[in-house]
Order: structure tokens, then C-alpha cells, then sequence
């Protein structure tokens, strides 16, 4: 009860938050004019990865649920990617029907229970915090080993001790996957340990894409950033997602995460507001979302749609003789 009342009024808030962003970004108009014309003259493969790289989100993520469902119903590959995809929409609604939406759906069409589903929500979320727990350690251990290095050695060995680490944690939670791999049949027992481990391997590889896509947002406006600073700034923003609302803390939460990095700030200082190149970044991303997940999102829930008619019509008709 208390969170039927309490998360419209969080939801308000983010889609304010949302619009002061854009108001304040709009406002600076020094660094939307560099941002734009270092977006024009940027290089065509990172325009290309700034829109496509979502996608790599959204297909990680149907990993992910697809494993971790199909130990309690036997989900099609094709059909979580449109689920998710469905999801990935409509969770930007307030209220992210898109969730309650796929529950809905596995009751329904896979004949799940509540209290599967629930369980395999739970299961994700613990996943994403495992996985973030594990980035903030490669963050820490990043910067450990590039600051006992001398200052010349460090700016060229960092990123590759970043990316090499990054690789080598991805392979091992994987390699432990496989070979806690059985055989155990569809909704019998626990939760099977190398789903579970499985999901915390897309969770970490969501989380290098997350990397990815900020480090070329800020390279795309005009102001890079390192690699490692990419990581904790992506480690910031996966923390914040945990949260019922999806727009609006994320942007700020960049934004000001933006204002504790070195790379940025002799250019945060150069502006009135200190936040404004991380939340010009973040609308960046945000924008790229939106222009990926509407096409994506429309074709997904027509077949989600199309699905749930199905399953309707094929559920038995009960007279009132029981017959």
C-alpha cells in the first residue's frame, strides 16, 4: 500500500528531474554548440555505436532472463527477446508496466506462477548486485595498479589493465557457469546454481557495454574521458537503475558523478553549472535509448500482443454445468 503511494509521487519527481536536465543542458549554450559541432565531426563508427550499442543491452539482458526463467518454464529464446523488448519500452512508462507486464505474460502464456516470477525478479536483482559489486572491485583494482606505476607509464598502462581485467573476471564467472552446468529438469529444485551464476555473467558484460556507451557519449560532445573513469561512472548509474524510478536520477547521478572526475573538470569549471557536461552525456545515451527502444519496443509488444490473443483463445471454455 505504502509503495502504491509513495512511487507515483518518486515517478513525478524523476520526470522533473528529467526536465530540469534538459532545461539546464539548454541553458549552457557554449557547451550544446561545442557539444554539437564535436558531434557532427565526430567519427561515423561512434555515432553508429552511441545508437546500436542498446541493442547489445537489450539482447544481454534476454540472456539473462531467459536463463534464469526457463528453470521454472520452458521459455523460447525468440519469445524473451520480445518480452524484454516490450519491457524495455514500457518501463520508461510511470509505473513500468512493461515489468508487471511480463509476469502477466509467464502466468498466462507459460503458466508460471506468481511466485516463480517473482522469484526469477528477485534472482536478476541479486544478480545486478553481484555484478556491480564485482565492477567496483575491478574499479578499485584499476586504480591501485595504475597509481603505483610512475604518472608516464600509468596514462598508457591503465586502460589495459582495465580492459584486461575486465575480460579476464567476464571469462572466469562464465568458465564457473559452465562447469556448474547440469542437467536438472525444468522447475524442480532451487534456483540451478549456474543459472544463477550465468545471469551475474550478463549482469558484469551489461555493465562493460554500460562502459562502452560513456565512454563515447562524452568522446562524442567533445570532452573524453578515461576508460577508468567510464567504468565508475557506468558503476554509478547501474546503482541508480535499482531504483523504481527510470528517468530523471539517472541523469543527475551521471551529472554529478561528472563533477568528481579529472578529465572533466577544467571543463566543468569553464560552465555556471558543474553538473552540466555529465548531464549532457547521459541525454546523449538517453536520447540513443529512446531512438532504438520505440521501434524496438512497438514491434515487440504487437508480438507480445499477438501472443497473449493466442493464449486467450485457446483457453478452455467453462459453462456453468463445468462442462
Amino acid at each position: 500500500m505504502l509503495r502504491r503511494r509513495v512511487v507515483p509521487w518518486l515517478q513525478v519527481i524523476g520526470l522533473l528531474l528529467l526536465a530540469l536536465a534538459v532545461y539546464l543542458v539548454i541553458g549552457q549554450k557554449d557547451l550544446l554548440s561545442n557539444a554539437w559541432a564535436s558531434l557532427k565531426s565526430a567519427p561515423a563508427w561512434q555515432i553508429v555505436a552511441v545508437v546500436t550499442l542498446p541493442v547489445a543491452n537489450w539482447l544481454i539482458v534476454t540472456l539473462l532472463f531467459h536463463a534464469l526463467t526457463n528453470h521454472c518454464a520452458r521459455v523460447r529464446l525468440g519469445e524473451m527477446t520480445a518480452l524484454i523488448g516490450s519491457a524495455w519500452l514500457l518501463n520508461i512508462i510511470p509505473g513500468r508496466p512493461g515489468l508487471m507486464g511480463r509476469v502477466a505474460y509467464h502466468k498466462l502464456v507459460n503458466r508460471m506462477n506468481i511466485k516463480d516470477c517473482v522469484m526469477v525478479i528477485m534472482m536478476g536483482i541479486a544478480a545486478n548486485g553481484v555484478a556491480i559489486a564485482l565492477a567496483l572491485l575491478l574499479i578499485g583494482a584499476t586504480f591501485l595498479g595504475g597509481s603505483i606505476l610512475p604518472q608516464e607509464l600509468s596514462v598508457a598502462y591503465t586502460p589495459r589493465l582495465l580492459i584486461f581485467g575486465a575480460a579476464a573476471t567476464l571469462a572466469m564467472i562464465l568458465s564457473v557457469a559452465w562447469l556448474q552446468h547440469g542437467s536438472r529438469p525444468v522447475g524442480t529444485g532451487p534456483m540451478t546454481p549456474w543459472r544463477f551464476t550465468f545471469a551475474v555473467a550478463m549482469r558484469y558484460a551489461d555493465y562493460l557495454v554500460w562502459i562502452a556507451r560513456y565512454w563515447l557519449a562524452f568522446s562524442v560532445i567533445g570532452i573524453p574521458i578515461t576508460l577508468t573513469e567510464a567504468a565508475a561512472v557506468a558503476a554509478v548509474s547501474q546503482l541508480v537503475q535499482l531504483l523504481p524510478v527510470q528517468l530523471g536520477p539517472r541523469e543527475w547521478a551521471v551529472g554529478l558523478a561528472g563533477t568528481f572526475l579529472p578529465s572533466l573538470r577544467p571543463a566543468a569549471a569553464s560552465t555556471t553549472v558543474n553538473p552540466v557536461t555529465g548531464l549532457t552525456a547521459d541525454l546523449l545515451n538517453r536520447a540513443a535509448e529512446l531512438a532504438v527502444s520505440l521501434p524496438v519496443g512497438l514491434v515487440c509488444t504487437w508480438w507480445v500482443f499477438r501472443a497473449v490473443r493466442r493464449a486467450e483463445r485457446a483457453q478452455p471454455v467453462i459453462t456453468p454445468s463445468g462442462r
